[in-house]
């Protein structure tokens, strides 16, 4: 096997995972909980849904400081 193309055999985990469902009754909102840099793991229980207000909710990926600021204003 071409050496360049073995990395294609190795399942990619990569990114946070976020959903968001509609029923009749609202919404269901669902999140992992590991905050990471590239292949460090920085936390493995970090809360990625922030309430806001009584019907709002904040779903944060991405930088972790600049989604905080966001959801902490």
């Amino acid at each position: 096997m071409d050496p360049s193309m073995a990395d294609l055999n190795s399942p990619h985990s990569m990114g946070t995972t976020i959903i968001g469902v509609t029923y009749n009754g609202g919404v269901v909102l669902g999140a992992d909980s590991r905050t990471s840099t590239g292949m460090y793991v920085a936390n493995r229980a970090s809360d990625k849904i922030t309430q806001l207000t009584d019907n709002v909710y904040l779903c944060r990926s991405g930088s972790a400081a600049d989604s905080q600021i966001v959801s902490d204003y």
